[in-house]
């Protein structure tokens, strides 16, 4: 009360004055002491309207009312003591909403002048959105702040920035605290704004999320104004605003000299997080230029690409170019994790062709090498040729060409062992002659007897002739690479001193020619020997010699066979012949430890032409053995002539095995088809002339008249009829002809008839004029017509009798046949069969008595013959009278 009196009687004392107090900031005071100062208010405001003094209080009512409320009180209970406290109350609108960007050019004008509003426009937006104070306002100390933050950055950068450049990097970095590299990374990728707080809170993330979005809206307005270039847009701008620099060394800080880093250090990881700055690919471009090494760019390259969400592929076609038509990628010592990125990238769509020169180079010095001669102090220069060559076909997915070499050393020593090689593939690389001789050599090679050769290492001479000679296939063609006399003799020299010397053996299995001495040495050795290996050396050899007896000796060689099955293999390919197989597998001795083998070859595949002839002669032996082996005829037939078999290497006909012979007449293919008609024409074609037909007529073995039958049977086109009609007829003339006549063979008689059906219907009618005339021909004996009728009558078209002397013979052949019933049995039955020929016979006068008698006579062989004569007119009662008085009826 006291202070409320004074302070009435000092105002009455100059009342001519009105005194205007302003209290502010009320609403910022902490709560304790903003409810002491209320309680002090009340000695101002108990004095106005009264006296000359009015007091202002601009305040927040909601904050000072929360402020004022105690612990679970009600909000509304301190506004209705705020009402009381101040009488008379303006309420003004939020700042914001209240034209503050008027005043924030005028303040713009007051630094940078008024010609250019339009940026203090762009800058208040930037400012409103981004603005650090709660609920994002704008006060005029924010603005003074935020305008005198943009004056004094823009004095002390380099180059004179854009200042809406500057207002964007005070909003949105210094004042929000984002990271450079955060606003610099492009709005279109995911991870632009990783480093920007998502909260924990709801109100936190959608903050954040907000933060987000109006970084990215600045972003889009200053790539609007300024552009994106490196040189002038806007984000080579803030960085010289950030780094307080020149525009080069800024791009070097953010993302150059990283960049170098990340190449020299081949860190992926650093790579990935600068690709989503502004101005990266022009700065990865410049590093490309750079003395980065190759295998470093690719290697960083790689390791990005393997990073969840980070994509290369918009690089590659710069590194491609960048490589493209220089050398440096010749220069470079690869090494694992080189060709593995090269690898990746190439999948991912890096121009394979920059690595055509390297290749080109690393497929040369593989060549090279193996051109050479083995060196072994150059076995780690070797490695690393070939490794290189092996990894470049790999990461650039190449296939290994087929390659022919000329030495085998090389190839032996350090590619055929190689477990590790990706693409080169040993069975691609071929030898020439010189390098089959040098493989040979090289396999057999001993610290005794080197051949001239680097021996290989006691774990590799076996893989080698495994691998190499273990697919070879079995060929007629001569062995180049056989070993000489001069070979052949130091090696069996070498034998005598060290029997147990695999090598040796192996060596000798690859002997051109053997001579006398070679049994003898096995021999010598062969109780003493227990090893498989040489065991199955000596087999080869007695192989190669077709002697199935001493290779069926040899000691517990089936165990050897069973226990080395690839040597054995490997080694029969490469020094024996499908003859050898054959020709063993059909003898007794050895056709067990044989037969197997030429089963699996011939299921494998593993024959590339082969001796047919043992085939051809010894085909029903051979399927027997096979068919023990799970291989049928029909099967073993179909792999035979699945071969080109040439028609003139076929063996005589009588030395063909008859179930073959009874294939290649079936012709169930074309080549047994082919082999037929080969097969008939030279056999039974139309060069074959009347000599050889007689041959075929009077003694055809059994293969002849199996064809013979089957070209009737089958009725096959039948080229040989000139001359075989000649045979046929001077057969048969010679035997009528004969006095006394002695009846021909029943074989041959069986063959003419086969022929002569082989004839066509005219041929066979012409043939049976001539004999017909042999019949009735009073020059030859009736027992020779008798023989014509009984086996060849039906060539005949008419027997007839037209003149006198025909019949006087027909009469002549009806009493022999009633003197020999026995032997003319099928002459009566022909004649019979021709009844009604003889029934239009006019007899004449003198001789109807002796034919009706003889008919009489032969009433029970030829009753046909006997019913028409006895209805014939003039017949009837010398009928009837015969009958009486020689059958007693």
């Amino acid at each position: 009360m006291d202070l409320k009196r004074a302070l009435a009687k000092h105002l009455h004392s100059v009342k001519d004055h009105h005194f205007i107090i302003v209290i502010d900031n009320l609403d910022r005071l902490p709560r304790d002491v903003l409810r002491s100062v209320w309680s002090d208010l009340e000695i101002f405001t108990s004095v106005t309207g009264t006296e000359n003094l009015s007091v202002i209080v601009p305040f927040c009512s909601t904050k000072v009312s929360k402020y004022l409320n105690g612990d679970g009180e009600q909000s509304y209970d301190s506004k209705d003591f705020i009402a009381k406290k101040f009488p008379v109350v303006f309420r003004t609108p939020p700042i914001i909403t209240s034209g503050w960007k008027d005043a924030f050019r005028t303040l713009w004008s007051q630094s940078f002048g008024a010609n250019n509003l339009k940026d203090a426009d762009t800058c208040s937006v930037i400012l409103q959105r981004h603005s650090p104070m709660a609920g994002g306002l704008v006060t005029p100390r924010l603005q003074k702040r935020f305008i005198n933050d943009i004056a004094t950055t823009l004095l002390v950068t380099a180059d004179k920035p854009s200042v809406v450049c500057i207002a964007a990097y005070i909003a949105i970095c210094k004042y929000n605290n984002i990271a450079i590299e955060t606003m610099l990374k492009r709005p279109d990728l995911a991870e632009s704004n990783e480093n920007v707080s998502n909260g924990e809170t709801e109100a936190e993330k959608v903050a954040a999320l907000n933060l987000v979005l109006s970084m990215d809206q600045t972003k889009l307005t200053l790539k609007a104004l300024l552009g994106e270039d490196m040189k002038a847009g806007w984000p080579i701008q803030i960085l010289q605003i950030h780094f307080q620099t020149s525009a080069d060394i800024a791009i070097a800080e953010l993302i150059d000299q990283p960049l170098a880093n990340a190449f020299e250090s081949q860190d992926g990881q650093k790579l990935a997080s600068l690709m989503p700055y502004f101005g990266f690919m022009d700065s990865f471009v410049r590093g490309l230029e750079g003395n980065f090494s190759p295998s470093n760019i690719f290697q960083t390259l790689y390791q990005a690409s393997k990073i969840e969400g980070c994509s290369i592929d918009a690089l590659l076609p710069y590194v491609g170019e960048r490589f493209k038509s220089r050398d440096e990628l010749k220069k470079i010592s690869p090494e694992s994790r080189y060709f593995e990125s090269i690898k990746g990238l190439i999948s991912l769509g890096l121009q394979k062709s920059i690595f055509d020169s390297p290749l080109a180079d690393a497929k040369s010095s593989f060549e090279q090498i193996n051109e050479e001669a083995f060196d072994a102090e150059s076995v780690d220069s070797y490695q690393e040729i070939i490794s290189r060559y092996d990894q470049y076909l790999d990461s650039m997915g190449n296939r290994f060409e087929p390659l022919t070499l000329n030495s085998s050393e090389v190839l032996f020593h350090m590619i055929v062992p190689d477990q590790n090689l990706r693409i080169i593939d040993p069975d691609n690389i071929n030898l020439s002659s010189k390098g089959l001789g040098d493989a040979v050599l090289q396999i057999a090679s001993t610290e005794a007897v080197d051949l001239n050769m680097t021996p290989l290492d006691e774990e590799d001479w076996q893989h080698c002739l495994i691998a190499y000679f273990g697919k070879t296939r079995l060929s007629l063609a001569v062995r180049n690479y056989f070993l000489n006399d001069e070979q052949a003799a130091s090696i069996a020299t070498a034998i005598d001193i060290n029997p147990a010397e695999e090598r040796l053996w192996l060596a000798a299995a690859f002997f051109g020619d053997y001579s006398s001495s070679v049994p003898i040495i096995i021999q010598r050795h062969l109780s003493t020997n227990t090893s498989s290996h040489i065991k199955i050396a000596m087999a080869v050899i007695y192989m190669r010699q077709n002697l199935g007896v001493p290779l069926s000796e040899i000691p517990a060689i089936e165990k050897a066979f069973e226990e080395e099955p690839e040597y054995l293999e490997a080694l029969v390919r490469a020094v024996t012949t499908s003859e050898n197989l054959f020709k063993l597998a059909l003898q007794e001795e050895s056709s067990c430890l044989i037969a197997p083998i030429l089963a699996k070859f011939i299921k494998n595949g593993s024959i590339s032409n082969l001796y047919a002839r043992d085939i051809y002669t010894s085909f029903t032996g051979l399927c027997k053995v096979l068919g023990e082996h799970d291989i049928s005829k029909d099967e073993f037939l179909s792999w035979f002539t699945s071969f080109h078999l040439n028609p003139t290497n076929l063996p005589s006909l009588g030395s063909l095995d008859s179930l073959i012979l009874d294939e290649i007449l079936i012709a169930s293919n074309a080549t047994l088809l082919q082999l037929r008609a080969a097969l008939l024409d030279k056999h039974f074609g139309s060069q074959v002339d009347a000599v050889s037909w007689l041959k075929i007529i009077e003694n055809a073995d059994t293969n002849e008249k199996a064809v013979l039958r089957c070209m009737v049977d089958m009725k096959l086109d039948f080229s040989g009829e000139k001359f075989s009609r000649m045979a046929v007829s001077s057969f048969l003339l010679k035997a009528i002809k004969t006095v006394p006549f002695v009846a021909p063979s029943e074989a041959a008689v069986s063959n003419t008839k086969c022929v002569l059906k082989l004839f066509d219907k005219d041929t066979r009618a012409v043939l049976g004029t001539e004999l017909r005339s042999c019949v009735y021909d009073e020059s030859t004996s009736v027992e020779s017509s008798i023989f014509i009728l009984s086996e060849f009558g039906a060539l005949l078209s008419s027997i007839t009798p037209r003149t006198t002397v025909e019949e006087e013979r027909i009469l002549q052949i009806l009493a022999a046949m009633h003197s020999n019933p026995e032997t003319t049995s099928a002459t009566s039955d022909f004649l019979d069969s021709r009844s009604a020929q003889l029934a239009t016979w006019t007899i004449s006068k003198e001789y109807k008595d002796t034919y009706a008698s003889l008919v009489t006579k032969l009433k029970a062989r030829m009753p046909k013959i006997y019913e028409d004569l006895s209805a014939r007119h003039g017949f009837r009662t010398r009928m009837n009278d015969l009958a009486k008085a020689i059958l007693g009826k």
